[in-house]
């Protein structure tokens, strides 16, 4: 037990309110803007999809609800000759979006 009498993992006593969760567009607004620096940056990313699908590139867009990404090999830069694809994928359809493991 720490000073304030809690457990690791645990909030403190002090702690008698929470505040509720954002709401669903809040988080929506929260995460469009993470990708959009994550496109202006031209990071490379993984997308894992509900679905169990995964798809790596670079973000090319972000929309209210939707992103576009160029697809790629992992390791490539972002150039025209080396997309293969671009994909659309909605908000809701996502299940995680992560650097790719040589840009942390």
């Amino acid at each position: 037990m720490g000073s304030t009498g809690s457990c690791p993992g645990q909030l403190p006593r002090e702690v008698t309110w929470l505040g509720a969760a954002p709401a669903r567009a809040a988080r929506r607004f929260h995460l469009a803007v993470a990708l959009r620096e994550l496109a202006r940056r031209r990071e490379p990313v993984r997308v894992e999809l509900v679905d169990g699908n995964a798809v790596t590139g670079t973000i090319e867009a972000v929309g209210s609800d939707y992103l576009e990404l160029a697809e790629h090999e992992v390791g490539e830069a972002r150039r025209e000759a080396a997309v293969r694809a671009h994909r659309f994928a909605a908000f809701a359809a996502i299940a995680f979006v992560s650097l790719l493991p040589d840009r942390r």
